[in-house]
């Protein structure tokens, strides 16, 4: 997996906020161009009080009303040069922060079950490669096959199963069409077919691979739960189809579920939270609005970061920005539910998004503050289109 590789796979999966349509045009403009691509002396009383307030603050425990509550934010660990290829992981069998993954003799049988299991036998490995996360804890093993397929999945807990099916595009396969209402069933049928559930998601999204639907010959369907409303993203199954021939394209699966933390923090105080933040950064743009809703995330150190070093921040989202000076700052990948704080910036222009003369400016940015902390748990620019008002 080289630089462009892993950046590609970083702004399709974890760091900007991208809408399911605009991720389908993405992907399939990048396997258009490139198919063989692969595509991660105190009173006794004030002693007391202070005895008390350090036991707190080392303990991790913050006063929410007459609630307590366990903080759950934590210093990330700051990481320099992920996407350059000095960055690969090499060897495991004497790094102890790899103790209990997957070795690669283990992976390497898991990647024959799984495309056996979607009807490719005899698959030869061309190569095969331990990757860990930029953002989080995570470790992954990505393997392609002489097929071009290529696969990722969880090294630790399972929860986590990609696999594309590039080998398809060779085919002639554009001829092929059908409608929203049998796609739906086409998905269903598939993801029976192939051993999953999607009885248990509740949240169901339909898109193409162009934009216009008659026109289309890859339709993706995406499956998720839902609690009391909110999607949890990371219990999902996405499954891309060839139409009429009912041929797997893409097949991606997460089984995680989020903590189910209660709401014990109000929406004003999610919003008052995140403004008082961005008070003390130097954004020099203007708020023009704010929103916030509730949401189930991953935790990640971007707003973090975004506050450490704001400009660094905005230069390293420049498109041609050196992989060996990129910063990341890893964090526990919990699922959360949270309210997710909207700003949107007058940016003088009817885009979502600027370069100017310090890097990249988003017209929206995104906070995650914790529904029952009040911490502030990641974040994320959002690339949304711009709608004048």
């Amino acid at each position: 997996m080289d630089e462009l590789d892993k950046r590609l796979y970083r702004e399709l999966n974890s760091k900007i906020e991208i809408p399911s349509e605009f991720k389908t045009v993405i992907q399939e403009s990048l396997n258009t161009d490139k198919e063989k691509k692969k595509v991660l002396g105190y009173p006794i009383r004030k002693v007391a009080i202070i005895a008390s307030i350090s036991l707190v603050l080392s303990v991790g425990i913050v006063y929410a009303g007459t609630a307590i509550t366990n903080k759950i934010w934590k210093e990330p660990e700051k990481t320099i040069g992920f996407y350059s290829e000095e960055n690969n992981i090499t060897d495991i069998s004497e790094n102890k922060k790899y103790e209990g993954i997957m070795s690669e003799k283990q992976a390497r049988e898991n990647a024959k079950k799984i495309l056996e299991k979607f009807g490719y036998k005899n698959e030869k490995i061309k190569s095969i490669e331990l990757q860990n996360y930029p953002d989080n804890y995570d470790v992954i093993w990505c393997i392609e096959t002489e097929n071009n397929i290529f696969l990722s999945f969880d090294a630790g807990d399972g929860k986590y199963l990609s696999v594309t099916f590039n080998n398809i595009l060779h085919k002639d396969i554009k001829n092929y069409r059908t409608t929203k209402e049998d796609a739906e069933i086409t998905a269903k049928e598939l993801c029976k077919k192939y051993g999953y559930d999607s009885t248990k998601y509740d949240d169901l999204k339909i898109s193409t691979n162009l934009l216009s639907e008659s026109d289309s010959y890859i339709w993706y369907v995406d499956f998720k739960r839902t609690y009391d409303g909110i999607v949890n993203p990371y219990e999902s199954i996405n499954i891309g189809f060839i139409p009429e021939i009912n041929e797997l394209y893409r097949f991606t699966i997460y089984d995680i579920e989020y903590d189910n933390n209660p709401v014990d923090i109000d929406k004003e105080k999610a919003i008052e939270t995140a403004i008082n933040n961005e008070n003390k950064i130097d954004i020099g743009y203007k708020i023009i609005n704010t929103s916030a809703s509730l949401d189930i995330v991953r935790m990640n150190g971007d707003a973090y970061f975004r506050s450490m070093d704001y400009s660094k921040y905005k230069r390293q989202l420049e498109q041609n920005y050196p992989p060996e000076d990129y910063i990341e700052f890893r964090t526990e990948a919990l699922v959360r539910k949270v309210w997710k704080v909207t700003i949107e910036y007058d940016i003088g222009e009817t885009k979502n998004r600027i370069v100017d003369k310090d890097g990249v400016m988003y017209r929206f940015y995104a906070y995650y503050i914790d529904a029952t902390t009040g911490e502030i748990i990641g974040g994320t620019p959002i690339l949304k289109p711009y709608i004048k008002q």
